[in-house]
């Protein structure tokens, strides 16, 4: 009975060491991850200053193309147009590779050629408006985190620049898009 005790204090401190490795394990894969995806746009950050993506706006300024990200997804519906959890951590990490970079920043969000719904017209009467109110929103995170206000350039191009010409469900998915380009 004497040891009772001790092999309770033993079995607890073992189960705890083991929950508290795997805790740690899951941690360290956790970093793993977000070290991999900061690569990555590190990697983009540099591709960018290699000049391999680039072209002209219509003053003469470089522009290149550092992001083009799919916009289903990245707005949590019509009505309030915020960003996602998953559009946040997306841009986030964005923020953090251009904060690295000199440049203006043009967010074009770009939307497909169907018409808003009657019951979003008096908000959003066309797509105009939309792409112009997601551009302010995206511009508004980037702001917070830490991009200064006059590097921005929100645009809305609703549908006039599409990817894809397509009547099909899945080029007006292509075409509705966020581009991301550096100005210099």
């Amino acid at each position: 009975m004497k040891y009772i005790g001790w092999i309770l204090f033993f079995l607890t401190a073992g189960l705890g060491g083991f929950f508290f490795i795997n805790s740690v394990n899951r941690y360290k894969k956790a970093l793993q991850e977000k070290d991999r995806e900061l690569k990555m746009w590190i990697d983009k950050v540099k591709e960018l200053k290699s000049d391999t993506v680039k072209s002209e706006d219509n003053k003469g300024r470089e522009m290149l193309l550092f992001a083009e990200i799919p916009s289903d997804g990245f707005f949590t519906d019509y009505v309030n147009n915020q960003l996602t959890v998953s559009a946040m951590d997306t841009l986030s990490k964005i923020a953090t590779a251009l904060d690295t970079m000199e440049g203006n920043i043009l967010i074009g969000v770009h939307t497909d050629d169907l018409p808003i719904g009657k019951s979003l017209q008096k908000r959003f009467p066309t797509n105009w408006e939309l792409s112009s109110f997601r551009a302010a929103v995206i511009a508004r995170f980037l702001i917070k985190q830490g991009i200064e206000p006059d590097r921005l350039i929100p645009a809305g191009f609703a549908y006039s620049r599409p990817l894809n010409r397509e009547k099909t469900p899945e080029a007006r998915r292509e075409n509705r898009r966020i581009d991301i380009y550096i100005l210099r």
